[in-house]
């Protein structure tokens, strides 16, 4: 199942701790990087202890998901799909400069491999992810 999908977009909840996320839809947008019209939405974690940020990045002509991102600690994950013009999948980490609207700036992360995202435990993911940044 694609990440976005775990978040009920109706009533979005924090995948950590299930308490309310708050929804930011930025509407179109473009970058020089990205001249193609998308849009983010934004869902932050209103859990005071948590305040976690997840962004479901669509294209605007077919409103397919291009990217999920999401921020555990001080690590930003973006799980990239496939998309038809063959650009690179797969999960990349780094630090929070690669949350919206900084990430088409250039910010660099770094490629992990694929692996099951369990938000059941966020200690656990969060030293695992911090390993792949130790060894890459």
């Amino acid at each position: 199942m694609p990440l976005h999908e775990l978040i009920d977009r109706e009533d979005p909840k924090c995948l950590y701790c299930q308490i309310r996320c708050d929804l930011k839809v930025t509407g179109r947008d473009s970058s020089v990087a990205n001249p193609y019209p998308y849009t983010i939405e934004i869902l932050t974690c209103t859990n005071i202890k948590c305040q976690e940020i997840f962004e479901i990045h669509s294209w605007d002509d077919d409103q397919r998901v291009s990217d999920f991102v999401f921020t555990c600690k001080d690590i930003v994950v973006i799980n990239k799909y496939p998309q038809p013009s063959g650009t690179a999948v797969g999960f990349n980490i780094g630090d929070k400069s690669n949350l919206w609207p900084k990430m088409f700036s250039g910010r660099i992360t770094t490629n992990i491999p694929p692996f099951y995202i369990d938000f059941s435990n966020k200690e656990k993911l969060y030293k695992k992810l911090k390993m792949y940044l130790l060894f890459s």
